[in-house]
């Protein structure tokens, strides 16, 4: 367990024996101990002087900086209560959030609604009456609190490490979020579980986070850097390929983000070429990553230990964590080991304790012993996750194994997960509500190959002739943050009702689900869907494959037989002009088969001479079969400078490509 002393009296102790330590960088400047203590201590004075005391709650409303650092500590050392805000909130969330937590004053800067509205702050504060002395712009990089002056502090009443001394938010299944009232103590337990578990594998301990300091995850993650780490770098964006440059440029070991920006990384055409190889260990929060999507990032970097990390605000953030040590199959599938200072258990519905390692499945549940939330601020006993006994109670469902790895089988939240980010439904159906075209609205989350998990919407429109999507959007951008609007709306006539008369989710979610899909072809379809892509060599040009593929493709699509035949004998022909005919440099062919809306369209491309198909019809039998077979031609497009000959074959008739791709797997 943490020893009984405060953040920032370990801070200071550090820096009295290594002073001089480069400990962190953010996007303006590079801090050593010794600042960190000065910025702290002089913002502390700056808020003694506006007249903070013990228990006020100050929010802290930024992007993640030195400045942001020392602005929480030095709320912290007045005694005050520290209340991340997040800094894509725009005025009416701040407002709503402050006022829930009954916030006295307001610490601000680098948010992006200050980008949108300079005057963001003074509404905010009048809306709350709060006196504009107590509105303290401290977190741009106009402010060096480098700069500011040195004071001498009058003597303070420690903080006590088992005093809630912050508060963060979470997403609960009302409007609001909930705010969770934390203490230093598990937060300090958790920095020494990290340490423990993990660091010792990783030598030097180089460090970025790129996760906002306002969540959980983030906050932890930086206290661990400047408790235990040797160098710690904060981003300004989360732009993938900046990311990069800057792990390689610092030469940075130990990586924690959210999976959503490692899949941006992985998404970045010919990332191979750009990935460093100093990368050790990368830890991933915000919900976990999938197998499939966990092997291709550690198949992708190289030398890289990859830690699926499981917690809750509610929880004080970390339940379980993997070791690097760990096989790559545990790895992938479970979230690990449990935290040693937390005591986690399986629990089943009558609210029994099953026994451990029997993979019995139930609610995951974690024991008060001092190193969980205090609780949610300003709600009562009732509307609290920790039951009578002690647990608590975290909505999601798993098991434990034999050797103690922990496994997480599903939610029972309805909460939406996307790209770390938690998502009440319930919030984004009260603005659907308040929408004249809206009758009736029910959001679900849908999984996502890049964000966990995407926001999808069923609505019963007033009035479906003029039901406008793209106007919807543009009135929701004003009444909730621009990512939870969902991606796309499904209309219905009606929702399904069960026998209680009450709205039937699973028959509703279901039926969304089909619609969905066939939305989803249609704008592949838009694009051109990618079948197959071939390649003839030029050491054999064999084209025999490429035939037989084409026939079997067709012949599935429903094409008759005497259009299977036709499309077989014009990619015969077209293979054949290019390489009987004297083109010179030809090198290998590549074909592709791609689903368009209206045609099935094949394309061919290599490195010879670009001539256009229907002026050789007189000089080429195999041009002359190909214009009078095909349904259109296209030999004007280049890619990478090598021309590119499309042919298209309108569908038949009664082919229904939209079903087909609906029963077929793309």
């Amino acid at each position: 367990m943490s020893e009984e002393r405060n953040i920032y009296q370990i801070l200071r102790n550090i820096a009295q024996n290594d002073p001089d330590h480069l400990i962190l960088t953010d996007a303006y400047d590079d801090f050593t101990y010794s600042d960190l203590v000065q910025m702290t201590d002089s913002f502390t004075g700056v808020l003694l002087k506006k007249g903070i005391k013990p228990g006020d709650h100050v929010a802290l409303w930024g992007t993640n900086t030195g400045n942001w650092l020392a602005a929480f500590l030095g709320i912290q050392q007045v005694g005050a209560v520290a209340v991340l805000v997040n800094y894509a909130l725009g005025v009416d969330d701040v407002t709503a959030l402050m006022k829930m937590t009954r916030c006295s004053a307001l610490v601000y800067g680098g948010s992006k609604a200050l980008l949108r509205d300079y005057h963001a702050p003074e509404k905010i504060a009048g809306a709350l009456s709060i006196p504009a002395d107590k509105v303290i712009c401290a977190l741009t990089p106009m402010i060096n609190f480098k700069s500011l002056p040195k004071v001498t502090l009058p003597p303070l009443p420690p903080v006590d490490p088992h005093k809630s001394t912050f508060i963060i938010f979470t997403t609960g299944t009302t409007s609001l979020p909930k705010a969770v009232l934390l203490k230093q103590y598990s937060m300090l337990n958790d920095v020494d579980f990290i340490a423990k578990e993990i660091m010792q594998f990783v030598n030097p301990v180089t460090l970025m986070v790129s996760v906002p300091a306002f969540h959980c995850f983030g906050l932890i993650a930086t206290l661990y850097g400047i408790l235990k780490s040797k160098y710690m770098y904060l981003p300004e964006t989360y732009e993938p390929s900046s990311l990069l440059t800057e792990v390689a440029k610092r030469n940075l070991t130990f990586l924690i983000s959210v999976g959503t920006i490692f899949a941006n990384i992985a998404n970045i055409p010919g990332v191979e070429a750009m990935l460093p190889d100093c990368i050790k260990i990368a830890v991933l929060g915000g919900g976990s990553m999938t197998p499939t999507q966990f092997m291709r990032l550690e198949s992708l970097f190289k030398g890289t230990k990859f830690l699926n990390a499981y917690g809750q605000t509610e929880s004080s953030v970390v339940i379980s964590i993997p070791r690097p040590t760990d096989s790559l199959e545990v790895r992938s599938r479970s979230v690990g080991h449990i935290s040693g200072v937390k005591d986690v258990r399986i629990m089943d519905a009558a609210g029994n304790i099953l026994e451990k390692g029997k993979k019995s499945i139930g609610e995951i549940v974690v024991h008060d012993d001092g190193n969980i939330m205090e609780g949610y601020y300003g709600l009562p006993a009732e509307q609290q996750p920790i039951d009578e006994n002690g647990w608590l109670h975290t909505g999601d469902l798993g098991y434990l194994d034999d050797d103690g790895f922990l496994y997480i089988v599903g939610r029972s939240k309805d909460i939406i997960i996307k790209g770390g980010e938690n998502i009440s439904p319930s919030e984004i159906e009260t603005a659907l509500y308040s929408e004249d075209s809206v009758r009736e609205a029910k959001v679900f989350g849908v999984s996502h190959p890049v964000y966990g998990e995407d926001i999808e919407c069923c609505v019963v429109p007033t009035d479906e002739a003029t039901f406008d999507q793209d106007a919807l959007k543009a009135s929701l951008r004003t009444k909730i943050s621009p990512f939870k609007i969902p991606t796309h709306f499904v209309l219905f006539k009606d929702f399904p009702l069960n026998a209680n008369n009450k709205l039937d989710v699973r028959t509703l979610k279901s039926e969304m689900a089909v619609r969905l899909r066939r939305i989803l072809i249609d704008e592949d379809l838009s694009r051109g869907i990618l079948v197959s892509k071939m390649s003839i060599k030029n050491t054999t040009y064999s084209i025999t494959p490429v035939v037989a593929f084409a026939r079997c493709l067709a012949e599935s699509i429903g094409y008759s037989d005497r259009r299977v035949n036709q499309i077989c004998l014009a990619t015969e022909e077209m293979l054949t002009e290019r390489i009987m005919n004297a083109y010179s440099d030809i090198g290998d062919i590549q074909i592709s088969f791609l689903l368009m809306e209206g045609w099935l369209e094949i394309r061919f491309t290599d490195n010879g001479e670009r001539f256009v198909l229907d002026k050789n019809e007189e000089s080429s039998l195999s041009v002359k079969i190909i214009v009078k077979v095909a349904d259109m031609l296209d030999a004007s497009r280049e890619e990478a400078g090598k021309p590119v000959y499309s042919l298209g074959f309108l569908y038949d008739n009664e082919i229904d490509i939209h079903q087909y791709l609906y029963k077929h797997e793309k």
